[in-house]
């Protein structure tokens, strides 16, 4: 080491080199990660950041994509149910020239939007049934979803809840 620390370094440098992964080596395992990626029991604010990181390592590597194909791969990625949902889905979306079309989804952006809208309907559905005692709702997770985004004075909110569900169901009750 002493005599030559030259040939140390380049030898160091040699073996850490064979580690090192190619960019033909690199495609093909950022191909394999985006084919095996899939939302499964994820919410869908848990696999956005999955489904980024994939597209942007796609970007990285050299196989970045097509607004098309992105939106074609999210919406296999997300599953059959929700896919569904989406392609029956249509909005008004401004047109570039002035006025609204109504129309399905274009890009993956667009997509996710609308699964975070049905996913927050979905939860609040089931809060509101466990919440005035009207089903199988689960309570408990409603509980912990409700400490995360309402503020901690929640009875007049409550109130206001089941006072609107009394006046839908016919029943003047407040209670």
């Amino acid at each position: 080491l002493k005599e030559d620390p030259g040939a140390v370094y380049d030898l160091v440098r040699e073996r850490l080199m064979e580690f090192k992964e190619g960019l033909l080596e690199r495609q093909n395992r950022v191909d394999q990660e985006w084919m095996a990626l899939t939302k499964g029991s994820l919410s869908v604010l848990q696999f956005l950041p999955r489904f980024e990181a994939a597209v942007s390592e796609l970007e990285l590597a050299g196989l970045g994509t097509a607004d098309r194909e992105l939106l074609l791969g999210y919406l296999r990625k997300v599953g059959h149910p929700l896919r569904a949902e989406l392609l029956r889905d249509r909005r008004s979306y401004p047109r570039p020239e002035g006025g609204e079309i109504a129309r399905g989804v274009l890009t993956w952006r667009e997509a996710h939007g609308i699964l975070v809208e049905l996913e927050e309907t979905q939860d609040s559905t089931r809060c509101l049934v466990a919440a005035v005692g009207l089903g199988d709702g689960d309570s408990d997770s409603c509980r912990k979803m409700r400490r995360k985004r309402v503020p901690n004075d929640t009875s007049s909110v409550v109130a206001a809840v089941v006072k609107a569900v009394n006046a839908a169901m016919g029943n003047g009750s407040n209670e």
